[in-house]
C-alpha cells in the first residue's frame, strides 16, 4: 500500500496463492521480548506469522514464532517457495511453514537465541537458504558474525562460517557472471547505536 500523502510505503506485505502473510502480536504478547534489558530502545517485531484470505480477509492460520523460539520476529520477510513460506526471528531461527495451513515442516534454531541481527536470509537457486545472524546482543556492537547455510528440503545445516564483524543485512546470492559460478555476497559491519 502507498501512503497517499507522502507517496512512501505505508505498509507492505507477501501476497501468494491467495493468503496475504502479515507479522502480528497477539493479545497475549510478551512485552520483555520487545524491551530488552540490554537494549537502548524496545524493539517492534511480530511474535506470530498470520495468513489471511485475500478475498474475504478471514484467517486461514496463524504461527508462533515466540511459542517455538522464544524470539521475536525483525525486519521480517517471508520468502514463498512453492507451496511452502520460510520466515526468521531475529537471532536467526529459521522456520519452513506450509503456506496451506502453517503447518511447521522444520525449524532450525540460531546459533545463539536472544541475540539480535537486523539481518534475514536469503533463498539461492541451489535449493540453499543462507541465514545472516550474530553472536552478540543488541547493545555491545562487537563480535562475530554468522552466515548459515541450511538445505531447503530438510533445514540441516549444511556450512557455516563465522566473520570478524556483526552481519546485520540479508546476504545476495546470485552468479558472478552469467555461466559462472554461484556467489553468496554479505555486508559484513555494525549496525550504529541511535
Amino acid at each position: 500500500r502507498i501512503g497517499i500523502n507522502s507517496g512512501g510505503d505505508a505498509w507492505s506485505a507477501a501476497v501468494a496463492k491467495g493468503l496475504v502473510l502479515l507479522p502480528a502480536t497477539s493479545e497475549n504478547w510478551h512485552p520483555e521480548l520487545h524491551a530488552r534489558a540490554d537494549g537502548p530502545m524496545p524493539f517492534v517485531g511480530g511474535e506470530e506469522m498470520v495468513a489471511l484470505s485475500i478475498s474475504d480477509g478471514s484467517e486461514r492460520w496463524r504461527y508462533s514464532m515466540v511459542n517455538r523460539s522464544g524470539d521475536i520476529m525483525y525486519n521480517v520477510a517471508p520468502a514463498v517457495i512453492g507451496d511452502h513460506v520460510l520466515i526468521s526471528d531475529m537471532s536467526g531461527t529459521l522456520v519452513k511453514l506450509s503456506l496451506q495451513d502453517g503447518e511447521e515442516i522444520w525449524l532450525s534454531r540460531a546459533v545463539t537465541p536472544g541475540t539480535f541481527s537486523t539481518g534475514g536470509f536469503a533463498v539461492g537457486p541451489n535449493n540453499l537458504v543462507y541465514v545472516a545472524s550474530n553472536y552478540w546482543t543488541f547493545i555491545k556492537c562487537e563480535g562475530l558474525g554468522i552466515l548459515r547455510a541450511h538445505d531447503l528440503e530438510t533445514g540441516k545445516v549444511v556450512w557455516n562460517r563465522t566473520f570478524p564483524n556483526s552481519l546485520n543485512v540479508a546476504p545476495a546470492v546470485g552468479p558472478v557472471t552469467a555461466a559462472g559460478p554461484l556467489a553468496v555476497v554479505v555486508a559484513a559491519g555494525h549496525n550504529p547505536n541511535p
